[in-house]
């Protein structure tokens, strides 16, 4: 093992030292800015999925209703199975974070998001190879099927959380049928 390290640093030492400061210049230049537009794509789309998903649920402040349009789950999936579980939690949170916060229902059912939020963040992120609308559709069902008990429990009426994971479920499905797999070719 020690004789193959000193390999590649005695390689490496003399690719190196071949090379003028200019062109070491050159280089390191062109990694930063590699490293610089791959972290510029990754907070775009963490930016773009939470401005999205908060805006979009603006029509509660007009009026409430069990008819969700969530995009909150969108974000959160397609950002951990490209990016990792960390920057899907932290656009999930964010995300539902605001769109409760700019509809008007900021209250304790944020807590209960956060759970179903974390775990599919995980679960997108191990399951990052899989077919994403089948991957999407799925945490989705999960993510209801954790969240939807504790609401519940909370004092949501049950006609009202079946309408409001129905609408969910249905508008998930197309935005994973057909939104989903557009998107993650970007990513």
């Amino acid at each position: 093992m020690a004789e193959r390290l000193e390999f590649l640093n005695k390689l490496a030492g003399s690719l190196v030292g071949r090379l003028s400061t200019k062109q070491k210049v050159a280089i390191a230049t062109a990694v930063f800015l590699l490293i610089l537009f791959l972290a510029a794509k990754v907070a775009f789309w963490a930016l773009l999925f939470i401005l999205a998903a908060s805006i979009a649920e603006i029509y509660n402040n007009q009026f409430r209703t069990p008819i969700h349009f969530d995009l909150v789950k969108l974000g959160t999936v397609l950002a951990s199975s490209a990016y990792g579980a960390g920057l899907g939690i932290f656009v999930g949170l964010a995300a539902s974070f605001f769109s409760k916060l700019f509809s008007g229902r900021l209250d304790a059912t944020f807590a209960v998001s956060a759970i179903g939020i974390i775990i599919i963040s995980f679960l997108a992120a191990a399951f990052s190879k899989a077919d994403i609308t089948t991957l999407g559709i799925s945490l989705v069902a999960v993510y209801y099927l954790i969240t939807t008990p504790l609401n519940i429990m909370m004092g949501e009426e049950i006609a009202y959380a079946a309408a409001y994971v129905a609408s969910s479920l249905l508008v998930n499905a197309f935005l994973f049928i057909v939104v989903a797999p557009r998107l993650a070719g970007m990513l």
